[in-house]
């Protein structure tokens, strides 16, 4: 692992980065991380530069902001932002100094299928007059009725209680019924990256060589009430499984690159539901159905997770 400011410029020659300017961040009961001023630069070409030579300076690069700090240079303003450790100290699991390797270790042992569902089961109840069907109506044609849902079961012929299986029940409907056409990607696309210039961007090279490891430096938002050990494990899980990997950390915004898109609806849709169970604004906020999104991931190389106050 590089460790100076030096040994990064030499590892940025003959790149596009090379000459930016770079600074050192100190990171609680950690090495310090680096970084690299990128303001103005494309920040996903940037972020594949830093991200090629992983085995050369042995540590993650993540995209970074420093939210609200107005003052100073770039590197005073990131460093008065970054690696705050009074959210993670705020978070419902209430984690004490919530150090970064105290998190990681505590992500080893997380039952992530036992969290989700108790996720699962705190989500709205089901009610099939809502505006579920008229979605189904307004983009197909046709629909099922209310009473259709209502009699609808689960596998094991109990009848369905929450909307999220109301959707999974509605979208191998959609399917059955009108085939490809139900799994094609939705004119909106709701997941498209956010860009926070002008703000203070940087890549910032955390001492770790993994994705998800960044969660248990910078904190994110939507960690706040399910813990991040939790966050951890579940980012950990996409990558094993999609080759999901940490472009940006934007405090209450996640972007990430897959090199897998889900093949088959049933996973896809699993995959919809975890990302709105663990950032509901995700889909809340562009008003999109758990359907939609499910499809959108049919058809996506990169992902938006969102969630906020």
């Amino acid at each position: 692992m590089i460790t100076t400011e030096s040994e990064l410029a030499r590892a940025l020659e003959d790149t596009a980065l090379a000459g930016r300017p770079t600074t050192t961040l100190a990171v609680p009961s950690s090495r310090p991380a680096l970084a690299v001023e990128v303001g103005g630069l494309d920040v996903l070409e940037s972020w594949r530069i830093a991200r090629g030579l992983l085995d050369r300076t042995g540590r993650w690069p993540v995209a970074m902001t420093a939210w609200g700090e107005e003052e100073g240079t770039w590197s005073e303003q990131l460093a008065a932002s970054a690696f705050s450790r009074f959210e993670f100290r705020s978070e419902a699991s209430g984690r004490g100094d919530a150090l970064p390797g105290d998190l990681l270790r505590a992500a080893d042992g997380v039952d992530l299928d036992a969290a989700l569902s108790k996720l699962e089961a705190l989500t709205e109840p089901l009610d099939p007059t809502d505006l579920l069907l008229e979605e189904t109506r307004e983009d197909f044609g046709d629909a099922p009725t209310s009473e259709d849902v209502g009699d609808a079961r689960r596998a094991d012929g109990s009848p369905l209680t929450s909307r999220p299986e109301a959707e999974r029940w509605l979208f191998d409907w959609e399917i059955d019924r009108f085939g490809e056409r139900a799994l094609a990607e939705p004119a909106m696309n709701h997941i498209s990256w956010f860009d926070p210039s002008p703000q203070v961007i940087a890549l910032v090279l955390l001492p770790t060589m993994r994705s998800s490891d960044a969660l248990a430096f910078e904190h994110w938002y939507g960690a706040l009430a399910v813990g991040t050990p939790f966050a951890i494990a579940l980012l950990r899980r996409w990558e094993e499984r999609w080759g999901a990997e940490l472009v940006a950390h934007w405090g209450t915004m996640l972007q990430l690159v897959v090199s897998r898109r889900p093949g088959e609806p049933e996973d896809a849709f699993g995959l919809a539901l975890e990302q709105e169970l663990i950032a509901p604004c995700t889909t809340l906020l562009p008003g999109v159905s758990l359907r939609d999104h499910a499809r959108t991931l049919l058809h996506a190389d990169a992902w938006f997770i969102h969630e906020r106050p």
